[in-house]
């Protein structure tokens, strides 16, 4: 009998066998289970209890994740989106996992803006177009944090217009995904002033 955990090896032990293997090689990126089988052939001996440590360390950005936004410059005072502010987004990748990842995110433009312009690429490659937020190689270490930041216009909407915004993110190494829906974005329009020409001072010529 063998006691391999210790150092040196000892062997011709009587009455335990006590082994350390290491199984790096059956495990692959993604891998949720471990199946470990034992066979003891024809040998009488049997295994009272064993043991099976491993180490996991990858990334994880489901739990806390965010996309949000803000107002920069509320043009017309209302106090609220309208066509015309300048709004910015921000896509918070936060890695709650022990290892460090590569990270890619995808965002679709609403027409609903007139127009955007990409702030921070988080450490990524911009590869945009006019419709579409694409960064992609973004590093993010183990409980880290990388952010995408965007600024937008709202265009000349209808009043009551809901903008959606859903970013979604790829981890390069593992394949896992998801998607970081902002807040919905409901643009109002102040009333009309009063456009006639009558003298309302309450004072009469």
């Amino acid at each position: 009998r063998t006691i391999n955990t210790t150092n040196p090896t000892q062997t011709g032990v009587s009455g335990v066998d006590i082994d350390g293997f290491n199984i790096t090689n059956a495990l692959a990126a993604g891998d949720s289970g471990l199946v470990v089988d034992y066979s003891a052939g024809s040998d009488k001996w049997w295994i009272v209890f064993n043991i099976v440590g491993v180490n996991v360390f990858f990334p994880s950005f489901a739990e806390n994740s965010t996309n949000a936004w803000v107002t920069t410059l509320d043009a017309d005072s209302s106090g609220g989106p309208s066509p015309g502010d300048h709004m910015r987004y921000a896509i918070s990748l936060v890695n709650s996992g022990a290892g460090a990842a590569v990270v890619n995110v995808v965002d679709p433009i609403s027409a609903s803006f007139a127009s955007w312009t990409l702030v921070d690429d988080g450490g990524g490659v911009d590869e945009s177009t006019a419709s579409t937020l694409r960064v992609t190689g973004i590093p993010v270490g183990p409980g880290g944090l990388a952010q995408i930041v965007f600024d937008v216009v709202i265009a000349e909407v209808p009043n009551g217009t809901i903008i959606q915004n859903a970013a979604s993110w790829t981890v390069l190494e593992s394949n896992a995904a998801g998607v970081l829906n902002a807040p919905p974005m409901q643009v109002f329009l102040l009333p009309s002033g009063d456009d006639d020409d009558d003298d309302d001072s309450g004072v009469s010529d």
